[in-house]
């Protein structure tokens, strides 16, 4: 019985140990926050730091406006201020490089909210702000639109004939959008994005920052190398009439058109990024069109005359029609891996055959999104 009481003792003591440790630490951070008899305003919110993803891979294509991560808010930042028949607020200024709209808007909890420039071309902000008045009230959430005292980015609404200790404050949400083509990776954030600041007839101290932690955005597109076909060499007698084909030859006009290394993998939720949803392919003649989806030959001295290059897709024996999108047939977003579209050059005859050197170049363009 004795050894059970003993025990049964110490619990109470520690439980009470930790109380008061407890409250000493309150008691610390209400002493850090007592306001300067001197200050207008004071704040004990700490600067906040909105953390991004490190990394993201991005489909190089992906329309703009899509939402490449998910959006990240701050707590709340809160400035008590002391006022007399006052103007009273709390206002915003934007920092560092996302200063410039971009023309591309996302929605979020109902508003409308414009996305910002960054330092990499074709990823952008969004920057999202929800107000604290001084009557306690709290404002619909809104983009950064410049229109506030001094020209500010964002403010709450600055009520008048405000009398006694009033708080004012702001929460912020960000979220990276997609602006336009992805051609480079780049690195966003890891920057001041803001300051907040109390307004009492005019903007006062003490500013508190928002910052963003730096994160790497990865373009994701597979490689399409170049390619060279023989079509073989041809007598003019081989071509009978207008709409004649080259006879097959072994071995001669194959081109399988790759796709290497597609990355694969899969979304990060509710957002674009992680995948590559899928490849579309265009090809076109550089030197136009002797026919309808018959590529020109290259002008130059000595080329033959009256026939072009037409491409046949080997697994449906139809002709690849140029300038139209086509869909990268298997492709898997979750894999990746490498892919081949298997084709066949044929000469086409188009009018009167004339003998000499026939070659011409298409080029291929690859959408990924």
């Amino acid at each position: 019985m004795d050894t059970n009481t003993k025990r049964f003792n110490l619990r109470p003591a520690a439980w009470l140990r930790l109380i008061a440790l407890t409250a000493a630490g309150l008691a610390r951070e209400a002493a850090a926050c007592n306001p300067d008899p001197s200050a207008t305003c004071y704040t004990c919110s700490a600067p906040q730091t909105l953390t991004l993803p490190a990394s993201l891979s991005v489909a190089s294509d992906l329309p703009p406006g899509a939402l490449l991560t998910q959006w990240v808010t701050s707590g709340l930042v809160e400035f008590a201020c002391k006022t007399q028949n006052d103007t009273v607020g709390v206002i915003m200024n934007l920092n560092g490089d996302a200063t410039t709209r971009t023309g591309v808007e996302v929605p979020y909890n109902g508003a409308s909210i414009p996305v910002l420039a960054t330092a990499t071309q074709g990823i952008g902000i969004a920057i999202a702000m929800q107000f604290e008045s001084a009557d306690g009230s709290t404002t619909p959430w809104q983009g950064t639109r410049k229109g506030g005292p001094a020209y500010s980015d964002a403010s709450s609404p600055l009520l008048a004939g405000q009398t006694g200790t009033k708080t004012v404050g702001a929460r912020t949400s960000i979220a990276l959008v997609k602006t336009g083509r992805l051609q480079t990776g780049g690195q966003v954030g890891g920057e001041q994005i803001m300051t907040l600041q109390p307004y009492v007839n005019t903007a006062l101290s003490p500013t508190l920052p928002i910052s963003t932690v730096l994160s790497m955005v990865l373009p994701m597109t597979c490689t399409t190398p170049d390619q060279s076909v023989d079509v073989g060499t041809f007598m003019v007698s081989d071509f009978p009439a207008v709409g004649s084909l080259s006879p097959p030859l072994p071995g001669k006009g194959m081109l399988n058109v790759q796709f290497l290394n597609c990355p694969g993998g899969t979304d990060d939720p509710g957002t674009l990024t992680g995948s590559i949803h899928s490849v579309t392919y265009t090809i076109s003649p550089q030197f136009g069109e002797a026919a309808n989806n018959v590529a020109a030959l290259q002008p130059a001295a000595g080329s033959a005359g009256g026939v072009g290059v037409q491409l046949l897709d080997n697994r449906t024996g139809q002709v690849v029609p140029f300038d139209t999108r086509q869909t990268l047939a298997g492709y898997s977003s979750f894999s990746g891996g490498n892919y081949q579209v298997p084709l066949t050059a044929r000469f086409y005859r188009t009018g009167p055959v004339t003998p000499g050197n026939a070659s011409t170049i298409m080029t291929m363009t690859v959408l990924y999104q």
